[in-house]
């Protein structure tokens, strides 16, 4: 990022551009053409805007949280949800398994919980997933 930094205030400091002049001689009158180097300014600002928007601390930008969400008091509030708020609101409740998921893989998180269930949890398990041919 330095590198980046640097670059930039050189660039800010000193673009230039070649530009072609004509001059007549003092001594002899005659006409002459030099190439000068001038600043080129359109670089130098282009280059500040740059640092000022990028390389000198912008100012960080977090997501804005739907001022709305709260945990709903009944089924009807639940139901009168907006679907961005049931995202973030299943969200909040499954972080942490999404978190383990991708840690540990899904399959095996999946056997991990399985195996960590009561003899009771599991039979209603068995009885609430459909049953496979």
């Amino acid at each position: 990022m330095a590198e980046i930094q640097e670059a930039l205030l050189d660039a800010a400091l000193g673009a230039t551009g070649e530009h072609w002049e004509s001059f007549a001689c003092p001594d002899c009158g005659r006409k002459h053409r030099a190439q000068v180097d001038v600043p080129d300014l359109r670089a130098r600002i282009s280059a500040v805007e740059v640092l000022l928007r990028e390389g000198l601390g912008r100012p960080g930008q977090a997501e804005e949280v739907p001022a709305t969400l709260r945990l709903p008091a009944s089924v009807a509030a639940v139901e009168r949800m907006s679907w961005q708020s049931l995202q973030a609101l299943a969200g909040t409740f499954v972080l942490d398994e999404l978190a383990a998921t991708e840690q540990r893989g899904g399959e095996a998180l999946l056997r991990e919980r399985v195996a960590s269930l009561s003899e009771g949890e599991r039979r209603v398990l068995r009885e609430a997933l459909p049953k496979t041919a």
